[in-house]
């Protein structure tokens, strides 16, 4: 009676156990499909941002010269992130401070002024297919300098993505070489800017709030990029009063 007894209850506390688990194991399932749903929201949200950036970069160099492009952008960018100041000073470290102007030097200063010039000649659709290189770079960088874990599969998921933007951008329908190849190095160098400024991130940045982060990259380029348009700020505002839809094709580059 007594082992009846102890195999009886020992019945029942396994049966809880495994009705608590698969409880838990519904609540993990929810809370992984919800993650993972608002995961690829944000993933089209961000392509989406990302495509649409070089049909407005494309549209703003018909009112603009480049340089004022990528100064317009960043100061804009800078300007819109203002109110989130206070909370720049609240989290970010003053140790980081060097680092963080590095990285939006690097990673988004000189993109911004990269970009304008390669799409003088550049269609925005091959633009975007010549920021598909990001992957690559970062890769490449991150295990070159950064000792990131070489992965096989990786590599040569990337290096035949690679090849294919590179005979799309590089080659003609006839085979022969594209005469825009120059631009298209320059469109290369802003997305090498890219991989280098993300292994930065990673590496250095990792623990900095990103909203915080975001806000200090920006405000600080967009103040450097005032600095070095104050010469044709003229020229500027008069450009902007006579063609506004051109103010505000930056103005929506500037937001994304």
């Amino acid at each position: 009676l007594r082992t009846n007894v102890h195999l009886l209850g020992y019945s029942i506390w396994i049966n809880r156990i495994e009705r608590q688990d698969m409880a838990d194991a519904q609540r993990l399932s929810v809370k992984w499909t919800k993650g993972s749903s608002l995961d690829w929201f944000l993933l089209i949200v961000l392509a989406v941002i990302w495509g649409s950036s070089y049909v407005l970069i494309k549209k703003s160099i018909q009112t603009y010269e480049p340089v004022q492009v990528a100064q317009l952008r960043m100061i804009l960018s800078g300007v819109f992130l203002l109110p989130f100041l206070p909370r720049v000073f609240k989290r970010v470290p003053r140790s980081k401070l060097l680092t963080i102007i590095v990285v939006g030097v690097v990673g988004s200063a000189i993109p911004a002024f990269l970009y304008p010039f390669a799409q003088q000649k550049i269609d925005s659709a091959v633009m975007g297919i010549i920021n598909s290189t990001v992957p690559l770079f970062t890769f490449s960088i991150g295990v070159v300098f950064f000792h990131v874990v070489f992965n096989k599969v990786k590599a040569l998921g990337i290096l035949i993505g690679l090849s294919g933007a590179l005979v799309l951008v590089f080659l003609k329908s006839d085979g022969s070489f594209s005469s825009d190849f120059g631009y298209a190095l320059i469109g290369l160098a802003a997305t090498l800017c890219y991989g280098l400024s993300t292994n930065l991130i990673k590496s250095k940045l990792n623990e900095v709030d990103p909203l915080a982060l975001t806000s200090a990259i920006y405000i600080i380029t967009g103040f450097i990029c005032l600095i070095s348009a104050l010469p044709w700020t003229n020229i500027i505002v008069e450009q902007s009063v006579s063609e506004p839809i051109g103010f505000l094709y930056i103005s929506l580059l500037a937001l994304f």
